[in-house]
């Protein structure tokens, strides 16, 4: 399996002249593609896109495995992450927090290229009217607070679910997108008396994805504090924030600098919290304007740029050396 991807990559690069090969991770990826680099003697920038052994600390315990910082599983798959950090021309992280830690870990601040995660370009333009919305999702109620993602236990939608009953019953809650955790929420909401309140609309048509957001009142964020929470900025509040819907998010490293401080933050984990969050923007209490601009400063097409200069950055060394 090694051999036949090795050998797909180095045929791809040369049927389309590569001169540097970039993967993402895991560390799997890595090695594969550090191969491929070396047989055709090209460069190969490591995307740590996500941190995995962060995310595994986040699963369910099974068959006794501890889930710990501490064990070896974790310990192991972080040593083969950062061999491959160190192993690369260069390394592309999604935030500042990432790239401080890899410092700190021992990798060169000159070899680390921060390209944040960004919204599409076009969403800035795409000014579909809230009743226009709500028509096309045939979704109603008079504030609707709710979140476009992957439906698992780590993103705390269960806070938002408890936090309807600090909230006025003109609030609802309309979660988009599906997972392994929607029974769970589902009995929750059921057990709460809230069914009437909580809409789960399941996966959306990516192409069809913006009269959802502008679906709502407020986009929220109530991520659990783990260490994966803390170090990994999701993509999803900064098209909240293209599209002029503010956002309440739980108030860890991550989410402030995604959202560049301009979000209503609330104590993780802690549904009265972020009722009063919401509470907030039910009073007009928002900086829409700071955060549609700040989110311009976020675009796919500025990371393109960042990632064009990296790169020619790494051609030069290569060229001299």
């Amino acid at each position: 399996e090694f051999e036949y991807a090795k050998n797909g990559i180095v045929k791809a690069a040369q049927h389309h002249n590569a001169t540097i090969l970039h993967t993402t991770t895991s560390f799997k990826n890595a090695v594969v593609v550090a191969a491929a680099a070396k047989e055709l003697s090209l460069p190969w920038v490591y995307e740590m896109r996500g941190e995995i052994e962060k995310t595994w600390l986040t699963h369910s315990r099974y068959d006794d495995v501890s889930r710990s910082e501490d064990s070896e599983h974790y310990r192991l798959w972080r040593k083969k992450e950062l061999e491959a950090a160190a192993a690369a021309n260069g390394v592309v992280t999604l935030s500042q927090l990432s790239a401080k830690r890899l410092i700190r870990e021992g990798i060169a601040e000159k070899c680390i290229c921060v390209a944040p995660n960004s919204a599409e370009d076009d969403l800035f333009n795409r000014t579909v009217p809230l009743v226009e919305a709500r028509k096309l999702t045939r979704v109603d109620g008079e504030f609707i607070v709710g979140t476009v993602t992957s439906v698992v236990k780590y993103e705390g939608l269960d806070t938002m679910v408890r936090a309807l009953c600090y909230l006025p019953c003109s609030v609802k809650f309309l979660v988009v997108g599906d997972g392994v955790d929607r029974p769970r929420l589902e009995e929750l909401t059921s057990d709460l008396g809230l069914s009437d309140r909580v809409i789960f609309a399941g996966r959306q048509p990516q192409d069809e994805i913006v009269p959802w957001y502008r679906s709502l009142d407020a986009f929220v964020v109530p991520r659990i504090n783990s260490p994966v929470c803390r170090t990994v900025t999701p993509i999803k509040p900064l098209a909240a924030m293209a599209l002029g819907i503010p956002v309440v998010a739980s108030d860890l490293p991550a989410l402030r600098e995604v959202t560049g401080g301009l979000a209503s933050y609330f104590e993780p984990e802690n549904a009265e919290a972020l009722a009063a969050a919401i509470q907030k923007v039910l009073r007009g209490l928002r900086q829409d304007e700071e955060a549609f601009e700040w989110a311009k400063t976020r675009t796919w097409s500025r990371v393109g740029y960042i990632l064009r200069d990296f790169y020619s950055e790494i051609e030069k060394k290569r060229l001299t050396s």
